[in-house]
């Protein structure tokens, strides 16, 4: 995987993930412990391939999911693939 999927996976994931914690919250039932704990574990697991894949081409060094993804990599200065 690259790192453009990994961090467009990452951002649908953790949306995903917060609204299945929202309903989770709305639920009276025993299905609200399942759904809370089915949100963490993407969660988790959404953090976990974005350390994995989301890593310059050509150096290797870590890109920040946290902002937009830059056009350059911050550590070697190359250009990232379009």
């Amino acid at each position: 995987m690259d790192y453009k999927k990994s961090y467009y996976l990452l951002n649908t994931g953790g949306f995903f993930s917060i609204i299945l914690l929202l309903i989770a919250t709305h639920q009276s039932s025993p299905l609200k412990g399942i759904l809370a704990a089915i949100g963490f574990i993407t969660i988790l697991l959404n953090i976990a391939q974005s350390l994995v894949f989301c890593h310059c081409p050509i150096c290797g060094q870590h890109i920040s999911t946290r902002e937009k993804l830059p056009q350059y990599c911050p550590e070697c200065g190359n250009k990232l693939e379009p």
